[in-house]
């Protein structure tokens, strides 16, 4: 009910949206499974740091700088992080 115009149109839309859009689907049983799955593929080995460059730039640094490890739950929820902190700059007057 979020996107209008012809199917192949909405596809684009959706992966496309606004990153909070994914908050309607984390419940989802198929969803959840498939993020389980590849959080477990990826643990299992080394993630490239051109991969993480490409992906996760803002996290890239603090995986060169040794801050942060460069596993896929630890880059996950930096990613997390850094984007509640732009919501919370915002809604405190700060961003």
């Amino acid at each position: 009910n979020h996107y209008q115009g012809s199917p192949e149109q909405q596809r684009l839309l959706r992966v496309y949206s606004y990153s909070d859009r994914v908050r309607y689907y984390w419940g989802v049983p198929a969803v959840r499974s498939s993020v389980e799955r590849l959080v477990q593929n990826l643990e299992q080995q080394s993630i490239p740091e051109t991969l993480i460059s490409a992906h996760c730039p803002r996290q890239y640094e603090q995986v060169r700088a040794g801050k942060l490890p460069g596993h896929p739950k630890d880059l996950a929820l930096a990613n997390i992080m850094t984007v509640l902190d732009t919501y919370s700059k915002a809604c405190n007057g700060n961003g």
